[in-house]
């Protein structure tokens, strides 16, 4: 039986037995599910404003717009929708990046075993990529096919006061084959990335390396970023910017949010040292957890500060009003009115991709965080801790971090604001107080759900296809 065949028996055996890590394939299914819908349907949104470049000003004229007065519209909404891209594209592939992730680790006893009947390090990494990109293949089918049953809900909505029809946003051949690779290739380097880090022995234990304290150069990316990004966001308008200068600062962000989850671990570091001085058990237990591995502390409440990260930039920086310039021109002030309010249709778009982003991917890492301190909390219940102390030690584990990192991030996004000399209007403030409100809900309910996980976790004494 050679490899691939043996990658087949397994997954099959695992998939039958309806306990333990199976539970984590499903999750990680899912999550590839949402990334890759959210994916094609953000892409198949900038697809349809590409296509609409050369149609828009004939369509209006149909309904007795001038074409002197819509010269330039379509890039206009093409360059807010590669920004749009710009935002969600790094939450989006760090949520399939993190269920590649929780696939690999969540098999490492198995793997273990396997070692210890004479597989090579070699066949057990390529097994393991096998599994991985199965998940990513069937998230990716799932996701595919909720992305083609949700494209009639978008003739509900329109943009330019143009209806969206189904063939509008339906990506063509290539964009398909683009995105299923650009899954892919998260799945195969974060994957690669835990084995990296995730090392099988042949004894058949897995030896986890001692993760290294983090250190300050974490926090350059972010201090170098804002100024860059803030003087690019004050020169942005709608009316006189190009497509390029759209698309440079949609890469800006790309690198501004990239830089925020390299220094989220350090943030959440440096705040946890003083409290971990502490005699209270839960709050002890919980701080030490954060201190031990920084980067799994960020990665449990990661979606949800991504989301408020995205939440404060379009709050305080997207704040586009073209209505206020005033014009002679009836048509003129008609299409500033309705570009206002399709401004205002696409931030409510992306705080709701954010916010099913923030929801799936704060349920997986917390899931994942069970298993991993499996056998720290077994054997904690050994000694007589309560299983309520260890319910309040994952509370402190995840909350403070993430109102640490939610005050990072929306302080930020105002400070981006401050470069970009722009002033976030009440309404926008209302809508980051509701979006922080449903995050803080989120995680908790998160928390909640991870209870009968961890009864489960604790209650068995090994798994039976190991």
């Amino acid at each position: 039986m050679n490899t691939l065949q043996m990658t087949g028996h397994l997954a099959t055996s695992r998939i039958r037995n309806a306990r333990g890590h199976a539970l984590l394939d499903a999750l990680a299914v899912v999550a590839f599910s949402v990334s890759s819908w959210l994916l094609l349907t953000t892409a198949g949104g900038v697809w349809m404003f590409y296509e609409r470049l050369d149609t828009t000003g004939p369509r209006l004229l149909e309904q007795g717009v001038p074409l002197d007065v819509t010269d330039g519209l379509s890039g206009v909404y093409m360059s807010l929708a590669v920004l749009a891209l710009g935002l969600l594209i790094i939450p989006l592939l760090s949520l399939g990046a993190s269920a590649a992730r929780l696939g690999a680790n969540g098999r490492a006893r198995r793997l273990a075993s396997l070692r210890l009947i004479g597989l090579s390090a070699g066949q057990v990494n390529l097994m393991t990529l096998v599994e991985t990109l199965i998940q990513a293949a069937v998230g990716f089918t799932i996701g595919g096919a909720i992305y083609l049953l949700t494209l009639p809900a978008w003739s509900n909505m329109s943009f330019t006061t143009l209806p969206i029809t189904t063939t509008e946003m339906l990506l063509p051949w290539w964009g398909w084959l683009a995105a299923a690779a650009l899954v892919a290739v998260i799945t195969i380097g974060s994957t690669l990335a835990g084995l990296w880090r995730v090392s099988i022995s042949p004894l058949g234990v897995s030896r986890r390396e001692t993760p290294k304290a983090m250190k300050y150069w974490r926090v350059i990316g972010v201090v170098a970023a804002i100024p860059v990004l803030g003087v690019m966001m004050q020169n942005l308008d709608p009316e006189t910017s190009t497509i390029a200068n759209f698309l440079l600062s949609a890469l800006m962000l790309m690198v501004f949010f990239l830089t925020v989850s390299l220094a989220g671990p350090l943030f959440i570091q440096m705040a946890a040292r003083p409290v971990a001085v502490t005699a209270r058990t839960p709050r002890l237990l919980g701080t030490r957890r954060v201190l031990d591995d920084p980067r799994a502390a960020w990665r449990n409440i990661s979606a949800i500060s991504l989301m408020a990260l995205l939440a404060s930039v379009v709050v305080f920086i997207m704040t586009m009003d073209v209505t206020g310039y005033g014009s002679i021109n009836e048509d003129v002030d008609n299409l500033r009115r309705t570009l206002t309010g399709d401004i205002t249709k696409g931030v409510a778009i992306a705080l709701a991709f954010s916010l099913i982003l923030g929801a799936t991917g704060t349920l997986i890492h917390q899931a994942s965080d069970v298993f991993d301190r499996a056998e720290e909390s077994a054997a904690l219940m050994r000694i007589g801790l309560p299983y309520s102390t260890l319910l309040k030690a994952r509370l402190w584990q995840v909350i403070p971090p993430l109102l640490l990192m939610l005050s990072v991030t929306i302080g930020l996004g105002a400070l981006l604001g401050t470069f970009a000399e722009q002033k976030a209007n009440t309404d926008n403030l209302v809508i980051l107080v509701w979006v922080v409100g449903l995050g803080i809900a989120l995680t908790l309910a998160a928390v909640v759900a991870t209870a009968p996980i961890q009864a489960m976790v604790l209650s068995q004494k090994s798994r039976k296809n190991d």
